[in-house]
Formats: C-alpha cells, sequence, structure tokens
C-alpha cells in the first residue's frame, strides 16, 4: 500500500507497529481431546487393575502390566475396550520396533485392514 489506506486515512506509525498476528499461543491440545485423554486415563487404571498380568509374554517379560496397548491403533479406538491389550514395558516396546512380527503373532490389526 501507499501513504494512504484503501479509504484515504493515512498510516500511521503506530498503525504499522502493529502485530498482524495473534499473540494468543495456540493449545497443544483441544478441550476436546483433553476431555478424551481424562477419560483413557481413569478407564486404563480400571483395565490394569482388573488385568494386571502381561498378555503378550515375549522375551523379556516381566509379567506385570504396565502399559496398555491399542491393538486397532488409537485414533477411533481410543477408548475401545475390545482392542486394548495389558502388557509390560518390555513387551510393549518389542511390539513397536517389530510391527511386521506383532501383526502375525495378532498382538496388532493393521489400521488398513476393513475387518474388526
Amino acid at each position: 500500500m501507499h501513504w494512504k489506506q484503501e479509504y484515504g486515512k493515512p498510516i500511521t506509525r503506530k498503525a504499522l507497529n502493529k502485530p498482524v498476528y495473534s499473540t494468543k499461543a495456540i493449545k497443544q491440545v483441544s478441550t476436546r481431546q483433553q476431555r478424551l485423554l481424562a477419560d483413557y486415563a481413569a478407564q486404563r487404571k480400571v483395565f490394569l487393575k482388573n488385568r494386571p498380568v502381561c498378555e503378550a509374554a515375549l522375551t523379556n517379560c516381566t509379567f506385570v502390566a504396565t502399559d496398555l496397548h491399542h491393538v486397532r491403533g488409537r485414533g477411533e479406538y481410543l477408548l475401545d475396550e475390545r482392542y486394548f491389550l495389558p502388557l509390560c514395558r518390555n513387551c510393549h516396546t518389542w511390539i513397536n520396533e517389530h510391527p511386521a512380527a506383532a501383526i502375525e503373532k495378532g498382538f496388532c490389526i493393521s489400521r488398513l485392514s476393513k475387518t474388526i
């Protein structure tokens, strides 16, 4: 723009120094997702209390379930207990590091498959 704005008003120094963007920080997690995660935390605690033993029993298994694995992935299945699998940290790490073998052994369901 030139010396005058669109409607003929002169541009002032104050107007030029104004930021053209919002200074308000963007939330890291939306309000909706915060509610879902709070529900998940409560559900996870009850689930692991009811099923305290690791169900994978792979190499170096501690047999104490501390993690909750989502067989079908989180996303839309975050609160769906049909796809929860209680695991120890060692087994959960192995499953995450060996996705093809985990699918073969039935610890994961491919996100591309349409079967439930």
